[in-house]
């Protein structure tokens, strides 16, 4: 019988073993042999022979992480297998076989001491030379001849000779040599899985099969990959970490060609390879194991391809790619279970549209590309077009489709608006890059609106979800139920995002108590982002081709107009309380709000000027907005919603009088005293018509705002001062601070002396309501009399309270005249530097800003102090001092203002011109320089946050800065 003995034999060098490590390589020779009584009882090794074949290796061999290579010519071909069936599985000794076998004598396990060695990969090696020692039968066992022994053999045999760590196969005999000698890799693992199921021709067939498919499976990549670099970082990452990574995000976002871009940077660190497993044509919950086994070149041999699939995975270091699982979320959560409990080194990674929801997961949500932003003069968009990765995206697939494709300084402008339009989704993108073939730019951007009719044309070979935009849409809806779809489609008319406070008072869900489960659900299936603000506030928001093809639908049902409505009246809510919330102690949480539902006050105002009955309720949104558009400098956009509500419904009613004196504030704060005083001219008959004492005190007040334009400071003192008892007498608090907190101004400017008086009356009132914005402007009115006064330390004390309430408000135009106070006051007392810098903060902040009326109240008197400090310091150092405050951010300049930080030196800063800016990224310098975070810049903007972060590095690569203290002292300069 034939058989396989296991005898001890002393090993030889490595060069008479016929191996030669010169220059790093390995280079095969002819072994010489030993007299195997001499090698006894000495270092042991161990050789395999079969009748004749004499095999040897050398114990200066390596192993490599369970692999190595071997030749198919260490068995000789005719000793073939046979069909019987393993009695024991590898690793268990002792017993009876059947059928012919090979029998093992004089066995000699092999020692520890034989595979480690000096280099790297001696843990990785230990791995498999443990194996081996465990699962080496004693002397005198018989075991099958099978190939998958023979292969055992053979791997102890060529791992132990195997001088270099980068092995790459396994050999064998038989019908499976063919694939085992050509190079590829098999682990021991591997092998001991095999070894359960060896003997007949199928199970040899199936070792080929299994062999064939090692290094996994991902397909190579057709087009460029663009962008994602923090992504793949992130994820590789994550998943050294945990043991299922899940990337979701909404469909086209790029979940499918990130994940499989991952796996191929992963792919050196999982043994048996990355297998990418694609569901999204399998339908029935039952084939997903079978759909994975499969992939893995397991055939359906089994009536348990669950069971059969761990324990072939039981011991393997491999990474799962299971794309598109969101709709067999519950057989995919469920396989990723069982297998992540029946495995040790099993990765998986997940693409879905929502999580699996089981322990242990780690999501990881997958964002759009970022996307450029606009010039407002349409001329430089140079830079987006190298930095944004969503417009990189549009011009490589446009120039795939058309050759003769070009980006231009004519079409770089629709280029970026496509991009911002189709909020830079991949699949979106593409799908418009294919429109270009046949269109311009212009024409693309024009038909957008209706994004879902345009991409309706995809690349052929694409899966159908993926053909076209609007099916890649569908598929997630289709997924939802009826009432996510039902609520999706109402959400659809909210803009730049909503909370859940808004959402349950617009949406309508039958029953109502599923409004939370069915909201839930949108944000496990992506079609709901989710965020929370640095205030704590929950926020939901939603890509703009998700919200298009809901409101499609909500059109296509006749529900929008009635969806609307309630939008419209929630929002009128929202801005009605700031009639109380303005001037009392809620000032902080009303502005806040404001700010950031701005876009859905804006499309509830487009609404209402665009439906017939609802002209009125823009009125009153505009309106009650009016100490927002003031005090958080929007000036220019309530005068033309006002503008255009006056103009839509002119029904001479009380509503129509206060519009018209809000209007009329406005125009004066932007300097146009003809407009003010025509629409104060109709407004007042109005009022006076209707006897609304509460409006006509609006119109005494403005009068004295016009008195003050008209340069008659005087005659505005004494209207003002009038004001305040008339507000109070019919609880008009928000007119009686503010005609207070103008009287001082006029009296400071004119030093009368009832300044004092009147800033302790108007602090004493703020305080009685809790006021913080209207408060902070009696503390700068009761500092700065201080001032007057020679008081400099209270002067100091009050100023300090007045900008600490200033900085609770992201916009607010009343810091700088804190920081001019401090600045006053600071020169009173002989500290001229630190008041060039408190001035220089000052004009960094008003950069931009559109109140003319209350800069030039205050100037008056900071230019008369200014003139003194620079000829006090001469120009120089005043010069110096004025960029060091100027170049200062929003919180340190607060911060240096309080004392609580020192101000650092004026850096040098090299000359450059204002024109090596896009006029965005001058928006956004400017911004940085009046104290903005990123944040708050893209709100200003309407951009998103990426993209002003974005803008910012453009702008320190173009100038050679390094912080944003520099960008704001150069825009100082430039007085951009």
């Amino acid at each position: 019988m034939a058989h396989l003995r296991i005898s001890a034999r002393r090993p030889v060098s490595p060069g008479r073993a016929g191996f030669s490590t010169r220059g790093g390589g390995v280079r095969r020779g002819r072994p010489r042999a030993r007299d195997a009584a001499k090698a006894q009882g000495q270092c042991r090794g161990v050789c395999a022979t079969t009748e004749g074949a004499d095999v040897r290796h050398s114990r200066h061999s390596r192993s490599t992480a369970g692999y190595a290579r071997a030749d198919s010519r260490a068995l000789h071909p005719e000793i073939e297998p046979v069909g019987h069936s393993l009695a024991h599985p590898i690793g268990q000794v002792g017993g009876e076989t059947s059928g012919p076998s090979y029998r093992l004598s004089e066995t000699a396990s092999p020692s520890v001491s034989t595979w480690k060695r000096r280099n790297n990969s001696s843990r990785l090696i230990s791995g498999t030379s443990r194996r081996l020692r465990n699962n080496w039968p004693r002397a005198g066992t018989k075991v099958p001849r099978s190939p998958t022994w023979s292969t055992a053999v053979a791997t102890h045999r060529m791992v132990l000779r195997t001088q270099r760590f980068r092995a790459r196969g396994l050999a064998s005999r038989g019908d499976a040599s063919r694939e085992y000698a050509d190079g590829r890799l098999v682990s021991w693992s591997r092998i001991r899985y095999l070894g359960r199921m060896v003997g007949t021709a199928a199970a040899d067939e199936r070792v080929c099969s299994v062999m064939r498919h090692e290094t996994g499976n991902l397909p190579a990549e057709v087009t460029s990959f663009i962008g994602r670099g923090t992504e793949i970082a992130t994820a590789r990452k994550l998943l050294s970490g945990t043991r299922l990574l899940t990337l979701t995000g909404p469909g086209g976002v790029g979940k499918t060609r990130l994940g499989r871009r991952v796996g191929e940077a992963v792919r050196r660190a999982f043994a048996d390879g990355v297998w990418l497993v694609e569901l999204a044509h399998v339908h029935d919950a039952d084939l997903v194991a079978l759909s994975i086994a499969q992939t893995l070149g397991l055939r359906d041999e089994t009536s348990s391809p669950l069971v059969s699939l761990t324990d072939y995975l039981a011991d393997k270091s491999l990474l799962l790619i299971l794309d598109n699982c969101e709709h067999l979320i519950g057989a995919c959560a469920a396989l990723a279970v069982r297998v992540i409990h029946a495995t040790t080194d099993v990765r998986i990674l997940a693409t879905s549209r929502e999580p699996l929801g089981v322990s242990g997961e780690q999501v990881m949500p997958v964002a759009s590309l970022a996307v450029p932003e606009l010039d407002e003069d349409g001329q430089a968009s140079r830079s987006a077009q190298v930095d944004s990765d969503a417009l990189v995206l549009l011009v490589d697939r446009a120039s795939a489709a058309n050759p003769d494709f070009q980006v231009t300084e004519a079409n770089r402008k629709a280029l970026a608006a496509i991009c911002r339009r189709l909020d830079g989704i991949p699949l979106a993108l593409e799908l418009a890059a294919l429109r270009l073939r046949m269109f311009t730019p212009d024409q693309v951007l024009t038909r957008l609106d209706g994004a879902m009719r345009l991409l309706t044309t995809g690349l052929r070979t694409a899966p159908e979800r993926q053909q076209t935009l609007e099916a890649a849409i569908r598929w997630s809806y289709d997924l939802c139920t009826p009432e996510e779809q039902h609520l999706w489609e109402q959400l659809s008319v909210f803009a730049g995002g909503f909370d859940l406070e808004a959402a349950e008072a617009v949406c309508v869900v039958d029953p109502p108590d599923v409004l939370l489960d069915a909201l839930t659900g949108l944000v496990d299936k992506s079609v709901l982002g989710y965020r929370q603000d640095a205030d704590g506030a929950g926020r939901y928001t939603m890509l703009e081709p998700l919200r298009q093809f809901a409101l499609s639908r909500l059109v296509a049902r006749g529900g929008e107009r009635a969806v609307r409505l309630c939008h419209r009246d929630y929002y009128y809510r929202v801005a009605q309380r700031g009639r109380t919330a303005y001037w009392g102690g809620e000032d902080v949480t009303w502005f806040r709000e404001v700010a950031r539902e701005h876009p859905n006050l804006r499309a509830a105002l487009q609404f209402s000027l665009a439906d017939q009955e609802s002209a009125h309720r823009a009125l009153e949104i505009a309106t009650e907005l009016r100490p927002f558009w003031e005090h958080y400098r929007f000036l220019l956009e309530g005068y033309r919603w006002l503008l255009e509500a006056l103009a839509k419904s002119l029904d001479r009613t009380k509503d129509r009088a206060r519009a018209l004196a809000a209007i009329s504030v406005i125009a004066a704060m932007l300097s146009d005293p003809e407009s003010a005083t025509r629409f104060a001219d109709e407004g007042l008959e109005i009022a006076t018509e209707l006897d609304a004492e509460d409006v006509l005190v609006e119109y005494a007040l403005l009068s004295a705002l016009l008195a003050f334009a008209d340069d008659d400071p005087q005659r505005a003192l004494d209207l003002a001062e009038a004001i305040s008892g008339r507000a109070r007498a019919c609880a008009h608090h928000g007119a009686e601070m503010e005609s207070l907190a103008f009287a001082y101004i006029c009296a400071l400017v004119l030093d009368d002396e009832r300044a004092g008086v009147i800033a302790d009356r108007f602090l004493a009132v703020t305080k009685e309501y809790g006021s913080h914005l209207l408060g902070g402007l009696g503390y700068w009115a009761v500092g700065t009399s201080h001032w007057r006064k020679g008081e400099q330390d209270k002067a100091i004390d009050d100023l300090r309270k007045a900008v600490e309430l200033f900085s609770l408000f992201d916009r607010c135009a009343w810091t700088a005249s804190g920081f001019d106070g401090l600045a006053w006051a600071a020169a009173a007392e002989g500290d001229l530097h630190r008041a060039a810098r408190l001035m220089g903060a000052a004009s960094t902040l008003r950069c931009g800003s559109t109140q003319r009326l209350a800069h030039e109240m205050t100037e008056f008197v900071g230019d008369k102090v200014r003139r003194e400090v620079r000829d006090a310091m001469g120009e120089k150092q005043f010069r110096a001092a004025f960029e060091a405050g100027a170049a200062l951010g929003f919180e340190e300049a607060v911060g240096y203002a309080l004392g609580t930080e020192p101000c650092p030196d004026a850096r040098p800063v090299k000359s450059i011109e204002a024109d090596i800016l896009t006029r965005r990224e001058r928006d956004v310098a400017r911004l940085i320089a009046a104290g903005y975070s990123n944040k708050n810049i893209a709100s200003e903007l309407v951009i998103s946050i990426r993209t002003a972060q974005g803008h910012v590095e453009h702008i320190l690569t173009k100038l050679g800065f390094t912080s944003r203290t520099q960008i704001a002292g150069w825009a100082s300069r430039n007085q951009l």
